[in-house]
C-alpha cells in the first residue's frame, strides 16, 4: 500500500515533464523545479501560491486572478477581496526555508506558482479596501515558476536538499526587468477614489455622520504602506466552495509532452485558481 509521501513523489517525478512554458511578457523560461528558479530581484517580494499542474497554462496566460469581479473576468479565478487569501508573500530566504517545513498542503495542490513582483505593488494588492479598486490580478509578467510543492506534510527538502537546490538558484540569471504597466499610477489613482467615495459615503450620513473605531482603523491601515503579510492557511477554509464551480483550464492537455500524465485531461472541473 502507498503512502501520500510515495503518491506525491511520483507526481512531484511526473510534474517534472510538463512542458516548457514560457513568460508571456519577457520570454523567459518559468522554471519546473526550484533550481531553475532565478535569485530575487533586490525590492521584490516572492509571493507563493499553491496549486494544481493543470492550472500552469492559465497562470502563464492571464497571470494570477485573486478576485473575479475585479478582474472583470467571470469564467475564471478567485473571488478573494484581496491577495493575502491566495497567496503568500516571502523574503528569498523566507521561501526557501519554507520548502523544508511541513505546511499545510491545500487538497489536491501539488505546484505551487511563483510570482517574483515588486514588494510595494504587492502590498496595494495586500489591502484590502484598496484592493478592490485594483484589477484583481497579479500580473503574468512576474511569474518565474511553476514547481512542485514543497514544504508540507506530504513532501519536503531536507536542509542539505534545499541548500543544494538553493545554490544552483543562484547561479540563475535575473528575469528581463519588468513591471506591470503604469502600476504605480493605478494604485495612486485607486487610492484617490476610494477615499473620494469613502468621503462621500460620510457625507451622505451613511454612517450616521461618523466612522466607527473600526473603521477609523480599516481606514488607518489603508493609509499606511502595504507590508508583506503573512496569510494563515485558515484563509483557505472555503477552497472548496468556492472553486467547486470553475474550470480547469481547457489547455491543460497541452502541458504534458508525447502524451505524458494525461490523467490530467483537458476541459476537466476542477480548482484553477
Amino acid at each position: 500500500m502507498t503512502t501520500n509521501i510515495e503518491n506525491m513523489r511520483a507526481r512531484i517525478e511526473k510534474i517534472k515533464m510538463l512542458k516548457k512554458l514560457f513568460n508571456k511578457e519577457t520570454g523567459f523560461p518559468i522554471a519546473k523545479d526550484a533550481e531553475e528558479l532565478p535569485p530575487l530581484r533586490k525590492g521584490y517580494v516572492r509571493l507563493v501560491h499553491q496549486t494544481h499542474a493543470e492550472c500552469a497554462v492559465s497562470l502563464a496566460e492571464n497571470g494570477l486572478v485573486y478576485n473575479r469581479i475585479y478582474a472583470g473576468r467571470t469564467d475564471c479565478g478567485s473571488r478573494y477581496a484581496e491577495i493575502t487569501s491566495m497567496a503568500v508573500a516571502k523574503t528569498e530566504d523566507e521561501f526557501w526555508q519554507s520548502l523544508t517545513k511541513e505546511n499545510v498542503r491545500h487538497k489536491g495542490a501539488d505546484v505551487m506558482a511563483i510570482f517574483d513582483m515588486p514588494q510595494e505593488e504587492c502590498g496595494a494588492h495586500q489591502r484590502e479596501l484598496l484592493a478592490q479598486y485594483l484589477n484583481g490580478t497579479i500580473s503574468r509578467g512576474y511569474l518565474v515558476g511553476v514547481i512542485p510543492n514543497y514544504g508540507n506534510q506530504d513532501i519536503k527538502l531536507t536542509q542539505e536538499e534545499m541548500e543544494i537546490k538553493r545554490a544552483s538558484a543562484q547561479q540563475n540569471p535575473l528575469p528581463p526587468a519588468y513591471e506591470t504597466p503604469n502600476w504605480r499610477e493605478n494604485v495612486q489613482q485607486a487610492q484617490d477614489k476610494m477615499f473620494a467615495q469613502l468621503a462621500e459615503r460620510e457625507n451622505e450620513d451613511e454612517f450616521g455622520g461618523n466612522f466607527s473605531a473600526q473603521e477609523q482603523d480599516n481606514l488607518q491601515e489603508e493609509q499606511n504602506i502595504g507590508q508583506i503579510a503573512e496569510a494563515t492557511w485558515d484563509d483557505f477554509d472555503d477552497w472548496e466552495t468556492v472553486q467547486d464551480v470553475e474550470e480547469k483550464a481547457t489547455t491543460s492537455a497541452h502541458l504534458f509532452e508525447d502524451g505524458n500524465f494525461m490523467a490530467l485531461s483537458a476541459g476537466k472541473k476542477g480548482k484553477c485558481r
